[in-house]
């Protein structure tokens, strides 16, 4: 089997079992008329184990593609971990995950410091927004309604990788 096939594969696999997880941010209430640039938040709720903190979750708007100035917008996720102190230091920003692993999760680590700083976590576009998000090309869902054939064969894979550029 070559790579592209073994990479779809995968690719679709994770899909399917990364919908059906719970996410940790719950949705968030989207102003209406937002343009690229804007920010939004709402008082959340971070918990690790028996610790519960205040948070706020948001979100910064984007265009998919800022090459193109008719590109539709995205929304690229936050939560912000507040610190216990009054007193408190510099925000501490932590980035993990990728490629296709999602930075908002719950971080043991946020315990050893929530006493001086806020944490921020922030998300990853096309894999923090959520199931809706990731991958939704028309492109790519006109190649799995009209799909002819075994998923596994060279020509169905040479189309798929064809719908994925076109969508990009």
């Amino acid at each position: 089997m070559r790579s592209n096939q073994i990479f779809y594969l995968l690719l679709i696999l994770s899909l399917l079992v990364s919908c059906n997880e719970e996410p940790l941010l719950k949705e968030i209430n989207v102003p209406e008329n937002i343009t690229s640039g804007d920010f939004y938040s709402q008082a959340d709720k971070y918990t690790i184990g028996d610790n519960t903190y205040q948070a706020h979750s948001g979100a910064i708007i984007v265009p998919e593609n800022r090459d193109k100035t008719d590109s539709r917008l995205i929304q690229i996720p936050f939560i912000q971990i507040h610190s216990t102190s009054d007193n408190k230091a510099e925000p501490i920003f932590f980035f993990t995950g990728g490629p296709g692993s999602p930075n908002i999760d719950t971080y043991n680590f946020v315990n050893n410091f929530i006493d001086k700083h806020d944490v921020v976590l922030v998300g990853f576009r096309g894999v923090d927004e959520g199931c809706t998000t990731i991958l939704h090309l028309p492109e790519i869902d006109d190649f799995f309604a009209n799909m002819t054939g075994d998923l596994t064969k060279q020509a169905t894979l040479d189309n798929m990788s064809e719908a994925y550029a076109n969508g990009a």
